[in-house]
């Protein structure tokens, strides 16, 4: 949070040229400054995600699947709350239904804090939400910080593989976003709809198959288990891949209806 300033300018530097630009009447927002200020909102909210991910990680090893996953719709439902309430307390909706422009600076200014509060606020549901359940199935926990533990060696020596599986998507987003900055204003949302799209089928197919079978997974240890290891992964392959091939040739062949069905809405051209 204190280095939002230094952050925004790393990876999206195609936003520093944007006070000049206001300054001199060729736009109308400073994109630097939104970013940081929303930076510095939302960066508490991460940490609300991180545990409410490891209240996910103790709930999928019990076996408990439906509610760490049904726990982000509280998330995505309190930013939309917030966007509706504070569009209606500004009289944006009703200016909206009357064909009026939403751009004045205030109102742009107001509906962004709104959705990045709502977003801190949805974070924060999302994890206390799962707390409940979590400490039933954990009764008798307790906190430790030794890394002796022969579990707590293995999640270690398993963390460099998970990150470096996981963080080529992470780089390859910051990448995106930093040459998107670089091009036409809007560039950087466009690139950010089509993440959205595109990772869907990954988040409903492929991650879905994966919380349920890496518990079952995990269980199987040993030499002895080794083809009901094998079994269980050609299984989830297989099942990713009927899911997921079909998707991929949808996409192909129907992108432009796709795009359209999900986002053309009101002044989304």
């Amino acid at each position: 949070m204190v280095l939002a300033r230094p952050l925004v300018a790393l990876l999206a530097p195609g936003f520093l040229a944007d006070a000049g630009a206001v300054a001199a009447g060729r736009a109308v927002v400073d994109r630097f400054e939104l970013a940081v200020g929303a930076v510095r909102v939302l960066f508490p909210m991460t940490g609300c995600l991180v545990l409410s991910v490891w209240a996910l990680g103790v709930l999928n090893s019990h076996r408990r699947f439906f509610l760490p996953y049904f726990a982000p719709v509280l998330w995505n439902s309190s930013m939309i709350a917030a966007l509706l309430l504070a569009g209606h307390a500004a009289g944006a909706w009703p200016a909206a239904a009357a064909g009026h422009a939403l751009a004045a600076p205030a109102l742009r200014d107001r509906l962004l804090a709104a959705f990045c509060w709502g977003a801190v606020a949805g974070g924060l549901l999302q994890f206390l939400v799962q707390l409940p359940l979590v400490a039933r199935v954990i009764r008798g926990f307790r906190l430790g910080f030794s890394i002796r533990g022969p579990e707590v060696r293995e999640a270690l020596a398993a963390w460099g593989p998970v990150v470096a599986g996981r963080g080529v998507v992470q780089i390859a987003g910051y990448v995106d976003l930093f040459l998107a900055t670089l091009l036409a204003t809007g560039a950087a949302g466009a690139d950010r709809y089509a993440q959205m799209l595109y990772i869907l089928p990954i988040s409903l197919f492929g991650m879905s198959i994966a919380a349920s079978e890496l518990p079952e997974l995990s269980r199987l240890r040993g030499a002895a288990a080794a083809p009901a290891l094998l079994a269980r992964v050609r299984r989830a392959l297989a099942a990713v891949a009927f899911l997921n091939v079909p998707t991929v040739v949808g996409y192909l062949a129907f992108g432009y209806l796709v795009v359209g069905a999900v986002y053309r809405r009101g002044s989304f051209g």
